[in-house]
């Protein structure tokens, strides 16, 4: 079902308040100094929710598959993002989970870690990869399905 243009306007409305709080959030945790109010305002500004974060081709998903299946790492992936969320309140900057010790190999490309978010993604696991300071573990209030829900009251629900 195609949405009215009220209903695109809601939309992106919920997404930009999204966005706000996500932001807010990581600017007011203690844990992250280098989430200044001046990164904050760069982050909001340059925000696009919604665009898309990762291009690969099929080579590069198998390679970040078999990087996933190697050594537990899935769910030390997974394992670390839940323990942010619950220490900090906000999710990670992908650029504090590519640092994070013992998650990524020495100078693994930064695609191949992308591409390795885009599968957790793809399989159900990971939420909010859109939004800035937002990434978490998926649940059943998390997941898209939920998310149109909420945002299109007057709207029939979508089956996932």
């Amino acid at each position: 079902m195609a949405l009215t243009k009220p209903e695109y306007a809601e939309r992106d409305r919920v997404r930009r308040r999204s966005v706000q709080r996500a932001v807010a959030a990581a600017v007011a945790c203690e844990l992250c100094p280098g989430v200044t109010a001046e990164h904050g305002l760069a982050v909001l500004t340059g925000a696009r929710p919604g665009k898309r974060m990762w291009r690969g081709t099929p080579a590069l998903r198998d390679a970040a598959r078999e990087l996933l299946d190697q050594d537990g790492r899935r769910e030390r992936i997974l394992e670390w993002i839940d323990a942010f969320n619950r220490d900090h309140g906000h999710g990670p900057a992908w650029r504090q989970l590519f640092k994070a010790p013992g998650l990524w190999a020495e100078e693994m490309p930064m695609a191949i870690q992308q591409c390795a978010l885009a599968v957790l993604t793809l399989e159900g696991r990971l939420d909010g990869m859109k939004t800035p300071y937002s990434m978490c573990l998926r649940t059943a209030e998390s997941g898209p399905v939920a998310a149109r829900q909420r945002t299109a009251d007057t709207r029939q629900p979508v089956n996932a």
